[in-house]
């Protein structure tokens, strides 16, 4: 990326490579997250990308074609803003919005592709299975990275009926049981939220 220029806005992240003449979209794996600042690192091993959002940190060390979560020792217990990022002294700063300042030395975070090339490069939630089912079922999901997550059942009334998961949780795959025995046999639907991805799937209980 030499010469380059990043430009967030919003959800969104471009790169130019001409000054600004011409950009590319480059959020692959940060659709679904606020960026509130950016950092670069230029080495001999090529150049560094990070982005802090609302979701935690994110590295890229191909020019933003994909990009990896990048969160160990970040509080879990509040959602986390990276309001503010900075390089020096092989040290990546990320300013978050509890006041406080987290320190991470770049060759930990440089080195973790390997470790997480095999998470989720999306947020996805699957169909229940098996569906039909009595009295019990299995909802999965993808998170590309950590996030609060809510997961609730509600009936055709959009009455809830039952919250599945209501926690932060880290990124992967996951699944839930649903347990139906107390309700009646019907079409039910199911919600997940998790930071500005939402996504609702119908299921039947058959009894």
């Amino acid at each position: 990326m030499k010469d380059g220029i990043l430009l967030a806005y919003d959800i969104l992240l471009y790169m130019s490579s001409d000054y600004g003449a011409n950009w590319s979209s480059i959020n692959n794996g940060l659709s679904y997250f606020h960026i509130y600042s950016l950092a670069i690192n230029s080495s001999c091993s090529g150049i560094d990308l990070f982005a802090g959002t609302d979701g935690g940190g994110c590295y890229s060390n191909n020019n933003g074609a994909l990009w990896t979560p990048v969160y160990d020792g970040l509080p879990t217990d509040f959602p986390i803003y990276v309001i503010s990022l900075a390089v020096n002294n092989g040290f990546l700063f990320a300013g978050l919005n509890n006041n406080a300042v987290w320190r991470r030395p770049l060759s930990e975070i440089t080195g973790i592709n390997d470790k997480h090339n095999n998470l989720p490069a999306r947020f996805k939630q699957e169909q229940n299975y098996p569906n039909p089912f009595n009295p019990s079922t299995i909802i999965s999901y993808q998170l590309p990275m950590i996030n609060f997550v809510t997961l609730k059942v509600y009936d055709v009334l959009g009455r809830e009926v039952k919250t599945l998961v209501n926690e932060r949780e880290v990124a992967g795959n996951h699944s839930v049981t649903f347990n139906a025995g107390g309700l009646p046999s019907g079409i039910y639907f199911y919600k997940i939220t998790a930071g500005k991805f939402t996504d609702v799937k119908k299921l039947m209980i058959l009894k």
